[in-house]
């Protein structure tokens, strides 16, 4: 793939969860996290929290296929897996992503070797905050890695995503024991991926909507 083609937004298209920074959530959610995890030689995994009056939804999607290796971004099967907590986890969580944020903001000279990336933001009272690092220069980001992975480990049940989370671990020395995967399939999720300029994006996304609102009449 491309490497201008390869980030958050087309990342989250492919595993058909739309945008990266999903606008709905400041209108039905009081506060969201979602995180892009992009490690160098296996799956990419997408972590959401969402915080819903004293709920917080937890949801990661695990692609069976690593989209950095794909020749075009495109949908792709994943395996999904969703629970939820109490709002106390959602302030730990956003305590993790202001250090991460802050941290990743301040330039540094040198590069990185292989690893895991992160790309992340934050939505509260319609107010977007969002960084990009690699766990290699930046160790609060690497901290914020290990939180997430951690508790979506320990949250979720299905071995597909407990496997996919297990192997981002071992990027930042996070040691989770792979579990068995049964013969069951995986859920499929499609999607249409939108290329272009955010304006044009948009349009189109809107273009659809409305086109699939017709077509339910």
């Amino acid at each position: 793939m491309n490497l201008k083609d390869y980030n958050a937004d087309s990342i989250c298209q492919a595993v058909g969860l739309g945008q990266f920074v999903d606008l709905t959530w400041s209108s039905s959610e009081t506060g969201a996290i979602r995180a892009v995890l992009t490690p160098s030689f296996h799956p990419e995994v997408v972590i959401t929290l969402t915080k819903n009056k004293s709920q917080v939804q937890i949801s990661v999607t695990a692609p069976s296929l690593q989209i950095w290796s794909l020749d075009f971004p495109k949908p792709t099967r994943s395996a999904i897996d969703q629970t939820s907590s109490d709002e106390s986890t959602f302030s730990r969580f956003v305590q993790g992503f202001d250090a991460a944020a802050s941290e990743a903001k301040k330039p540094k000279s040198h590069g990185y070797l292989d690893g895991v990336g992160i790309e992340a933001c934050y939505i509260s009272d319609s107010k977007i905050d969002q960084f990009k690092a690699h766990v290699t220069r930046y160790e609060a980001s690497g901290r914020f890695v290990v939180q997430l992975t951690k508790y979506a480990w320990e949250s979720c049940n299905r071995p597909e995503v407990k496997n996919a989370l297990a192997k981002v671990a071992g990027y930042v020395d996070l040691k989770i024991p792979p579990v068995q995967v049964s013969e069951s399939p995986l859920i499929e999720r499609t999607g249409i991926l939108i290329l272009g300029t955010p304006e044009e994006k948009n349009n189109l996304s809107k273009a659809l909507e409305n086109h699939s609102k017709r077509g339910k009449r």
